[in-house]
């Protein structure tokens, strides 16, 4: 049984009976997390893992009773832009609403051993999600959570998502979401744009168009000043 972090293994799968302050309904049901090794988390102080959620207050025996339990999702994201901008959406079939599906999140590891509540079920070669979207460590659409308020942020999720409860299912909120979506591309398009030309050498022209000229610049009254200590020791 893994007891620190570095010993985790795929497939290492714990029972995390829920206490949520934000989501009491859920009381005495469990999470059921399952560690993902993947390179890229290599250098990472995060690790991987995917979630089901149990129906009832027992903790699954078996994988055959860990695979009959729901998946939950963590992330939803509008194909139409994902495709774009991660090639790990091209195979990917979006559903009615034109959303695609993540199921992993991160946690940041600030401790050594394992949390107490992670009770140790076994190691299980667990099922692929079908249709899953997984997108690259370290990407803004990464989902992560943290250990004190590990049941109140995947159960948002899940109520989000998994119960429907998501605004982007109705009419409206679709087209909201489609909106929202549609203006944040063209904002990571020109972020893209603007810091290739940086890059290139032409720094110095696109600031001046921005109004910033570095080179002719004149401190003004409300400037930062320095106000500490003459002499640092």
């Amino acid at each position: 049984m893994p007891k620190r972090f570095e010993e985790l293994e795929t497939g290492d799968t714990f029972a995390w009976k829920i206490e949520s302050e934000d989501y009491p309904e859920f009381n005495g049901r469990y999470l059921i997390l399952t560690y993902y090794y993947n390179k890229n988390y290599e250098e990472s102080k995060s690790k991987m893992f995917r979630t089901k959620i149990t129906k009832d207050y027992i903790i699954p025996q078996d994988v055959q009773e860990i695979e009959d339990l729901e998946d939950l999702i963590t992330q939803c994201n509008v194909f139409d832009f994902a495709k774009e901008e991660y090639k790990e959406a091209e195979n990917v079939v979006p559903d009615s609403y034109g959303y695609i599906y993540q199921y992993t999140f991160s946690i940041y590891i600030d401790r050594k051993t394992l949390p107490k509540k992670m009770q140790y079920l076994g190691n299980f070669s667990l099922k692929d999600i079908p249709n899953e979207f997984y997108v690259p460590e370290g990407t803004r659409d990464q989902e992560s959570a943290c250990w004190k308020y590990l049941e109140d942020n995947l159960l948002y999720d899940y109520v989000l998502y998994n119960q429907k409860q998501f605004i982007g299912y109705t009419e409206e909120g679709n087209k909201e979401v489609y909106k929202n979506a549609y203006q944040n591309a063209e904002v990571q398009k020109f972020v893209k744009v603007f810091l290739q030309k940086m890059r290139s050498g032409e720094q110095d022209n696109i600031l001046k168009k921005l109004g910033i000229d570095i080179e002719n610049e004149v401190p003004t009254d409300d400037s930062l000043t320095y106000v500490g200590p003459d002499d640092e020791k």
